[in-house]
């Protein structure tokens, strides 16, 4: 990252952890510099003239476009523009109100038979597309203005072809239906989503193993299977909602979970970073463990009498140290990675 922004001579500076902090830290009157680490990119937004630019820095890997600003509270205050507060408050009254921990929650699922079982053979990867706005779809009539606003923000996602506005429409209908979650008259409406979402997968599951065939992996909005089951799903391909798509074909596939898995060469480990995977080999039985930060908070504001000031701090370069072992625990290679 180039230091042509008096980035790293400022006291200014806020370093957000998560997306959900970054309207908190731009509300800051005397921050100039927020950033956000996440996996391989830095994200910088610089406050000039009271209006803030946003840039980003690609480190060792490919700069993917996705939209980096919307958030679920975006998403909500958009829909709620789109219904108005009336309709918004006769939909939380609908249905009999549950806790969240009452709540069905996204499918994550995986074949026992398998689990850490090299796979050789054809496998099919299937996308559903937009699995939440699906599963409203299936609410009922009372909910049709709902119903309305996601097919709409569905149909604008399918007809642009620029990746970032892709990225924007399907997170304004993602983040929606996450936000529900904070909201009481709302919860039991995000559960019913979520149901129907999973019986959709779930449905197609049954219906391939019936046949025969084999579900190694499945979430709310993918199947992961094998020949036969390709063959089952390619007669629901489609680009409406709740449709399958082809996302990818593979000759290999083994996993640990249904958040940890590779197929081919592509890890997909949840909780892992992005340089560790870089490391990882399951077939192999390789792992890799990631600590450290490319930039690291310094010197913060300690002696300031306002608690929202108490953020501010200069920051400095730091290291991240990837240690790769071998299937026997043994260290067979340190990677460290640096901002140059």
């Amino acid at each position: 990252m180039q230091n042509n922004y008096g980035l790293f001579n400022s006291r200014l500076c806020i370093v957000i952890k998560a997306k959900n902090e970054l309207a908190n830290a731009k509300r800051n009157d005397l921050c100039r510099y927020i950033i956000l680490e996440e996996g391989n990119i830095i994200n910088l937004w610089t406050r000039v003239n009271l209006k803030w630019q946003y840039s980003k820095y690609a480190v060792d890997g490919e700069d993917k476009d996705y939209d980096n600003e919307t958030t679920g509270l975006m998403a909500y205050k958009r829909f709620y523009s789109y219904c108005g507060k009336e309709e918004v408050e006769r939909m939380k009254r609908v249905l009999r109100p549950i806790s969240i921990w009452e709540s069905y929650e996204q499918l994550h699922w995986c074949n026992i038979d398998y689990i850490k079982t090299p796979i050789y053979d054809d496998i099919y990867v299937f996308d559903a597309n937009s699995a939440f706005t699906y599963g409203a779809m299936q609410l009922q009539s009372d909910f049709d203005i709902l119903k309305e606003y996601l097919y709409s923000l569905y149909k604008v996602k399918e007809k642009t072809i620029d990746k970032l506005e892709r990225s924007k429409y399907k997170n304004l209908q993602n983040y929606l239906i996450g936000y529900f979650a904070r909201v009481s008259g709302f919860i039991r409406v995000r559960s019913d989503i979520i149901l129907n979402s999973n019986l959709n997968i779930k449905r197609r599951m049954v219906e391939i193993t019936d046949k025969g065939g084999k579900v190694y992996l499945s979430n709310t909005d993918s199947i992961v299977t094998d020949v036969i089951g390709a063959e089952i799903l390619d007669k629901y391909k489609g680009t409406d909602v709740g449709q399958f798509k082809l996302e990818g074909t593979h000759k290999r596939l083994i996993y640990k979970s249904p958040n940890a898995y590779q197929l081919d060469n592509d890890i997909t480990y949840s909780g892992m970073g992005y340089f560790a995977r870089k490391e990882v080999d399951l077939f192999k039985g390789e792992s890799a463990k990631q600590e450290g930060n490319l930039i690291v908070e310094d010197k913060f504001m300690l002696d300031c009498s306002c608690d929202d000031y108490k953020r501010l701090c200069s920051i400095k370069l730091g290291e991240i140290v990837v240690t790769k072992t071998n299937a026997i625990g043994e260290v067979t290679k340190i990677t460290r990675y640096r901002l140059v």
